[in-house]
């Protein structure tokens, strides 16, 4: 069994946050070309390869993203406008609990990594998370790590 298969055993969801306004960078940053394909049209087409058969939330504020075309996502608006990806993540899991999402893990990935999602799933599969466990990956490497019920 592969790492990515073990991570996805009890995945539920993907999530894609891509709700900020880009004041640094000057554009949006989904939207950014790397090698001939905008960042948010190359991470929805890596998650479906991985064919994990689970919803894609796309936390993007008020923005919604042509070159997605027909794409099966979802959009979610942030819990609070314009509080940050916190908000943006908020309101996927709500997204996700009204459509049934009770238990497992829910993907959340920023739309600006350079790392496909199928790299990160493969770290969170080797931190070996609970499912009411949360983890940090930056870059390729787990920083924090933390259980509801470890105070």
């Amino acid at each position: 069994m592969t790492a990515t298969v073990r991570a996805t055993a009890n995945l539920k969801a993907a999530v894609i946050l891509c709700g900020g306004d880009s004041r640094r960078m000057g554009t949006d940053k989904a939207l950014v070309d790397v090698d001939g394909s905008p960042l948010l049209q190359r991470h929805v087409a890596a998650i479906r390869r991985l064919n994990l058969g689970v919803p894609i939330y796309i936390s993007s504020g008020a923005k919604r993203y042509a070159i997605l075309g027909d794409c099966d996502v979802t959009y979610v608006d942030d819990v609070v406008a314009g509080a940050g990806p916190l908000s943006g993540l908020a309101g996927a899991l709500s997204a996700a609990e009204k459509a049934g999402v009770s238990d497992g893990h829910i993907f959340a990935m920023p739309v600006d990594t350079l790392l496909p999602p199928g790299v990160l799933l493969n770290k969170l599969t080797k931190a070996g998370l609970a499912d009411s466990e949360v983890a940090l990956i930056k870059g390729e490497r787990l920083h924090a790590r933390s259980h509801e019920n470890s105070g």
